[in-house]
């Protein structure tokens, strides 16, 4: 689980899967932070050198989970980036 984040400080986590208590711990994490960026690569993200990215389609639970406390992340200063293997990386 994420630890908290130090007094003013950017909370960057990264994860693929996003678990219940991961996010829990990530929305008490972000208490203090200045600012919070949670990076989720879901499952299929990963790209062997030279390959090119594919549409991926479908959803896993994890995402799912996640997109549903969006609001709630954001709410907390967390702010939820998705990246799919055949999108660029923009934060």
């Amino acid at each position: 689980l994420p630890p908290k984040a130090p007094p003013g400080s950017t909370y960057f986590l990264i994860t693929q899967a996003a678990e219940q208590a991961f996010l829990k711990a990530a929305l008490r994490g972000s208490a203090q932070a200045r600012h919070g960026v949670l990076l989720l690569l879901p499952e299929g993200y990963f790209l062997y050198p030279g390959e090119k990215g594919r549409l991926a389609l479908g959803k896993t639970p994890g995402l799912e989970r996640a997109l549903a406390m969006r609001g709630i992340l954001l709410a907390h200063g967390l702010e939820l980036k998705v990246v799919r293997g055949h999108q660029p990386l923009t934060l």
